[in-house]
């Protein structure tokens, strides 16, 4: 199993990654071990650790799901590397859960 890792650390997206956007307090990290790739992901700004399932991979992609213990909220993250322009780009959808009231 030692070479399905030392191939999967070439992967495109093995890295740690941010968004530049206004409200983006997320950072993931992707690395090889002997189970494939493994995906972590933290609020770099208060610590809070990212609960990370269904990781999955193709040779320029890496998807999975989150969910933030504190707050509830659910995502769905795919980044993919875009080899004709040599970047990476990030899709996410978010899921929040809220009371709703019956208007009268």
């Amino acid at each position: 199993m030692p070479n399905v890792t030392k191939i999967l650390a070439g992967h495109p997206l093995v890295g740690r990654w941010r968004t530049e956007e206004d409200d983006a307090r997320t950072e993931y990290e992707i690395s090889a071990d002997l189970d494939g790739l493994k995906v972590t992901g933290r609020d770099y700004i208060d610590g809070e650790d990212y609960e990370i399932s269904d990781v999955k991979w193709t040779k320029n992609l890496v998807e999975f799901k989150t969910h933030m213990p504190s707050t509830g909220r659910r995502g769905h993250i795919v980044l993919s590397y875009v080899e004709a322009m040599r970047c990476v780009t990030m899709t996410f959808t978010f899921t929040d859960t809220c009371m709703a009231y019956k208007v009268v």
